[in-house]
């Protein structure tokens, strides 16, 4: 179908422009989408890096912004429900046990180094073991110790079927 506007003509690739408005028709959203959602907490600690054996720089500390990216899909009735205060939640208790410490006293980081690229992998098990009983997948979590850089841990396990027969 080809629409005017102004001087150009559009293509709206054949359907009809009246259905596109007549919501109580259609689905809520293309069989080809599935809905995200993204979620941040802050928390504040110190760490110290051990450049050399022995040899460590100084305590520092760092606002930590921890982003989360989940993926829900779309139950067999069409009616999404996202669990958000339960990821919410998740997110606020992970961000308090970190909050006001020194990495370097917490014992997994007594036997690796406390840098950011670490944190995001212990959050990321955290967050796995956390989430397990909740209908959705942790896509991605960024890891920003400030607003310049941060690291990006993104998943390459698929918990939800995405192929639905």
């Amino acid at each position: 179908m080809l629409v005017q506007t102004n001087d150009r003509q559009l293509h709206t690739g054949g359907t009809p422009q009246e259905s596109m408005w007549n919501l109580e028709e259609l689905a809520l959203a293309p069989q080809s989408y599935r809905m995200q959602l993204q979620m941040s907490v802050f928390f504040n600690a110190a760490h110290q890096i051990e450049y050399k054996p022995g040899k460590f720089g100084e305590m520092h500390r760092h606002s930590f912004q921890l982003t989360a990216i989940a993926a829900y899909d779309d139950p067999s009735d069409g009616n999404y429900y996202f669990p958000f205060e339960d990821f919410r939640a998740i997110l606020r208790q992970i961000a308090q046990h970190y909050e006001g410490r020194c990495l370097n006293d917490i014992p997994v980081f007594q036997k690796i180094q406390s840098t950011t690229e670490n944190l995001v992998q212990v959050i990321a098990y955290q967050m796995e073991q956390l989430t397990q009983h909740l209908p959705l997948e942790i896509l991605e979590i960024t890891l920003n110790e400030s607003p310049t850089i941060g690291v990006t841990l993104v998943s390459n396990d698929r918990r939800i079927d995405h192929h639905k027969d």
